[in-house]
This record gives structure tokens, sequence and C-alpha cells, in this order.
């Protein structure tokens, strides 16, 4: 059986870099988001090995081999975005389609495909847990699904107005414009967003993954790395792994096949692992207030201030 180590929350959430710490813990993959592989496979988005997906000795020989046996790509890209994509109807779609609904012959054909691209992985890395940063609930929900996943679930928290100002901040103009209606239009999204994804992995996932749910603040990562590693060792049941920090704080990163998602996947040699609070300066007080207004109730369960610092 796969052991699958499944990261869940919002984007800009710090999944990659979790990703490429395990990475570095003998016996285990960082795979990146691995359900976006479909719509992504062999085209020229670079993997972390700083290849373009065609040429990536792992992820391009997966490809190639899929297609020599026929794969229906096409076809896993549309049920991609019906059943996982971040919307509401994807949700909606796969408890459909789980319940012998519309496009339940599609969906298992989806898990099926996911579920052997899992198995050719940890065979070919020789891995035995795999870190999945895909972070979509939909996405955790089907893995879960697949007969042959062992999946442990690590719901990935990070302050919402944060996440909301790295979404954002190609919207925020210099001096004046930084109220403009299109940025504080995208802080919105995002902190809905941020919303919908938590309260989901909360009402839902938590109940159902039960012992195998682990929550992880990104803030508590990056403040305390070493013990956060180690205390994810642990939640998978895998052993005590040799030093991968070089200091309290620092970690050796080497090369890695992080499919999308933050350039720490491009960085080698030592890294410091730190809080990420440049937000706090680059976030207009007023663009703070409103992230805070449309997460309030999950910012206090989460115990974040709700009034932030300035940076």
């Amino acid at each position: 059986m796969t052991k699958i180590l499944f990261v869940v929350g919002m984007a800009r959430s710090g999944s990659t870099l979790l990703a490429a710490l395990l990475n570095r813990v003998d016996g285990f993959a960082g795979l990146g988001e691995t359900h976006v592989y479909w719509e992504l496979a062999g085209g020229e988005e670079r993997c972390g090995c700083d290849r373009s997906l065609a040429e990536c000795p792992l992820w391009g020989t997966l490809y190639r081999e899929q297609r020599e046996r026929g794969v229906d790509f096409a076809e896993l890209q549309d049920s991609f975005r019906d059943f996982v994509r971040p919307r509401p109807s994807s949700l909606l779609r796969g408890l459909r389609a789980r319940r012998g609904g519309l496009g339940t012959d599609r969906l298992g054909r989806y898990l099926e495909a996911t579920e052997s691209t899992y198995m050719w992985m940890a065979e070919r890395t020789e891995s035995t847990v795999l870190v999945d940063s895909t972070k979509l609930p939909a996405a955790a929900d089907l893995t879960a699904a697949m007969p042959s996943a062992d999946v442990h679930l690590v719901h990935l928290v990070r302050d919402p107005r944060a996440a909301a100002q790295s979404l954002a901040r190609r919207h925020q103009s210099g001096g004046g414009g930084r109220g403009s209606l299109r940025y504080l239009a995208a802080v919105a999204r995002a902190a809905l967003d941020w919303t919908l994804r938590n309260a989901y992995a909360e009402a839902k996932l938590r109940r159902h993954f039960a012992r195998r749910y682990l929550r992880l603040r990104f803030e508590d990562l990056t403040r305390e790395p070493r013990e956060t590693v180690a205390g994810l060792l642990e939640f998978v049941g895998a052993e005590p792994a040799p030093e991968i920090f070089v200091s309290e704080d620092t970690v050796e990163l080497g090369e890695n096949h992080i499919l999308t998602g933050n350039s720490v996947r491009f960085q080698r040699g030592p890294v410091a692992v730190a809080p990420a609070e440049r937000w706090r300066a680059e976030m207009p007080l007023h663009a703070q207030a409103l992230a805070t207004l449309l997460t309030l109730p999950l910012l206090a369960f989460y115990r974040y201030p709700l009034l932030p610092r300035r940076g």
C-alpha cells in the first residue's frame, strides 16, 4: 500500500517548503501538486529539477510511458477541472459521482489513473512516503478513496492576511493605487477561498481522517522547522531520520521533482527557514481589515490576532 502524506489548505500557505523539507528525509519523495500533473503533463512547466516536465527524468518518463499505454490525457484534464479544481461545484460533482450520479465512470477512470501515478512514483523513487501538496480539499477526498493509498492528511494553515496579500500583490500598485478595486477584490477572493477551504477541512476532512489528520500552522513550521519535521515523521509512523538540518533553522536542500509551487523548490544548498512576515508591512490596514472581516470565525479559532502588528 502506498503511503501518502497529503497537504490540504490554502494557496501560498507554505506547502512547497514543507514538501522540500520532507524530500530531504530518506524514504520520502516530495511530489508537489500531483493532481495538477494532468493539466501540465508533457509541457514546458519547470519541474523542481529545473528541467521542463517533458525533459524531467521522472515526470517526463512517466508521461511517455502513459502515452504509450494509451492514457487519455484530454479526458483526465477535463476530470481534473470537473472534480478537483478549487470551485464549490467541483466538490458537489465529486460527491454526486461517488454516490452513483452523473460522471461516475469518468471519475473512476480519473481515480485509477491518479492511483497508478502514485504507485509508479513510489516504485521509481524507491520511497515509502509520497508528499502530495495539491492542497485542494476535493483532491484530498479523492486521494483517500483510492484502494491502494494509505493517506495521512496535513491541514496546513497560514494567517489569511498573509495568504491574501501574497495572492493579491500583483494587483497592488504603488502610492495612491494601493486601494484599487482590483487589489481589494483579489484580497476578498483570497479571503473567501481561505475560509471555504479551511471550513471544509475542519467540517469534513478532520472527521473523515480522524487519527490520520494533523493540523499545522505555517507560522509554527517556520519558527520550529526541526521539531515540525520530527513530528511529521512520527505522525506517519516513520522512523526518526538522520539530521537534515545543518543548524537550528537551516536545511541542506538538494535536487527534487516537486511539481509547481514556490521557487524554494529550485534552491540548492543551505537554506534558512524563517518566518515570512513581509506582508505585515506591504498590506494596507484597510485591506487587512477586509481580510480579517471575511475570515473572522476561523481566524480566532486558529489563534491569529485580530489586529496583527505592523512590520
